[in-house]
């Protein structure tokens, strides 16, 4: 009896054994492909549409700094992104808005523009645009970015949620 108890165990921890392998190989697979798709949007290329966006809201910020950014953008019409972006700093101090973003025809980041009163809002944006941007707030998850914002803090190469999300950048 003793000796069939072992046998059942031995079984037991074989079939075990290969359950963890299976489930570490299925967990390797699923890192590579997200860490292969955080590849394709280089850090320089979001690093960019985040330190344009900083300037845009803060004067004379750039990356890397005590502020950070996550955004989503909203549209795009030719050369002109429109985003809805959330900067805060480590300290839990943040804002967020509308922010337009101006590519160069190369494909370069040109400036980007950050509304500071209700008057910009009329002339930054094209009026089929206009009330989908500012509504936007109602739809953008700041919670989400929030406690992705506070990951970040503690990793600096940790791309914005529209990076590891796959939203491509123009």
């Amino acid at each position: 009896m003793k000796t069939k108890s072992i046998q059942l165990a031995k079984v037991f921890l074989l079939i075990f054994s290969g359950f963890v392998l299976l489930i570490t190989g299925v967990m390797v697979v699923i890192t590579k492909g997200v860490q292969r798709s955080m590849v394709d949007i280089p850090a320089e290329k979001w690093k960019k549409y985040e330190t344009s966006i900083l300037s845009a809201c803060y004067s004379g910020v750039s990356l890397p700094s005590d502020k950070l950014c996550e955004w989503d953008i909203i549209a795009q019409r030719g050369n002109i992104i429109y985003v809805w972006a959330f900067c805060a700093d480590v300290n839990g101090q943040g804002s967020s808005g509308p922010v337009v973003i101006n590519i160069r025809p190369t494909g370069g980041i040109e400036k980007s523009i950050c509304p500071l009163v209700f008057d910009d809002y009329k002339t930054l944006f094209p009026d089929e645009l206009y009330d989908e941007v500012i509504t936007y707030r109602e739809r953008f998850d700041l919670d989400k970015a929030w406690r992705h914002l506070e990951v970040r803090f503690q990793d600096r190469t940790i791309p914005p949620l529209i990076v590891v999300n796959g939203t491509p950048l123009p």
